[in-house]
This record gives C-alpha cells, structure tokens and sequence, in this order.
C-alpha cells in the first residue's frame, strides 16, 4: 500500500518539505514552465545517513487498537499512522531504501502514562514505514531493531533510520 500525500496538502500543514527537497519538479521548472537542460529524472544523490524522524505529540498505537476490532477499524487506524509516518518521513527527507537499514525508536510520554512494550507498536511503525518507502520490507533482512527507548516529557516519537 503506497501513502500518496497531495501537494496542496503538504503545502498547507509543512510548506519547508517543497522547499527544502532539490529534486522537487516545481524547483526544477523554469519560469516559462520548461525544464532547463540540465536537469535530468535522476533523484539527487543522498546521504547515507542516519535520519532522525521526529514526530512531535504523537505515539503509534498499540497493536490492541487495530486487532481484534472490526476490519474497517483496524484499516483505518493502520492507513493514519500510514499517512503519519509518510509525512514525518517527507519531511526528514528520507530517500527510498535500497539496502537493508536499522530502525531505533525513542519515545517520550508524559508522566504516569503506561509504556507500551517495543512488539506492540513496532508492527504499526513497521508496516508504516515499509507503505512509505523508507524500508524495503519489514522481513529481518531487510530491517534489523536498533535501541528501543523511553523518557518522561512531552509526547512524542523519534525514529532513527541508518542503512547498515
């Protein structure tokens, strides 16, 4: 399942994503609306990496929301945290995967709430990030599990991807 976001919309909710990406067509049009003739489809060479993809004031959901409820419920809260992890990965301008890469995953949660264990919300995070690219496949070939840590704070989630 590929995660399509619109422009309009990535303009609305993070206009520095169109921006900031040097292999964005808009930037690689000219004024009259032609391309120049040094541009060329290759996408722009990218860094090895690591990617930090920081998602502030969300967690993924436990694997309790989405199994064992109805098929539409669990759709649903699968193609949000599809659509979630796209965009935060846009923005972080994480290139598609092409070797295998190691995922960590850091959570903040605010105080008193109850941690979920690393299996619960990796699937979640896993499917999420196979929809949008950024690993090949969740198969141990192709992702192996880095750091799985946690702290006291503002909610949120940061998802460090290095290809190994």
């Amino acid at each position: 399942m590929a995660v399509k976001v619109s422009r309009a919309w990535l303009a609305k909710h993070h206009p520095d994503a169109l921006r900031a990406s040097p292999n964005c067509p808009a930037r690689r049009r000219s004024p009259s609306g032609e391309r120049s003739a040094t541009d060329t489809d290759k996408p722009a060479a990218h860094s090895p990496g690591p990617w930090v993809v920081e998602i502030p004031g969300w967690v993924p959901p436990s694997l309790n929301t989405y199994l064992g409820q109805h098929w539409s419920v669990g759709a649903k809260v699968k193609k949000r945290v599809a659509h979630v992890v796209a965009v935060a990965c846009l923005v972080a301008q994480v290139p598609k995967a092409t070797t295998r890469r190691r995922l960590s995953v850091h959570l903040t949660l605010p105080p008193g709430r109850r941690p979920p264990d690393e299996d619960n919300i990796g699937k979640a995070l896993r499917d999420a990030l196979t929809a949008c690219d950024a690993i090949h496949d969740d198969a141990p070939e192709w992702v192996e599990s880095g750091p799985y840590t946690q702290s006291v704070g503002p909610l949120g989630t940061i998802l460090r991807l290095e290809e190994i």
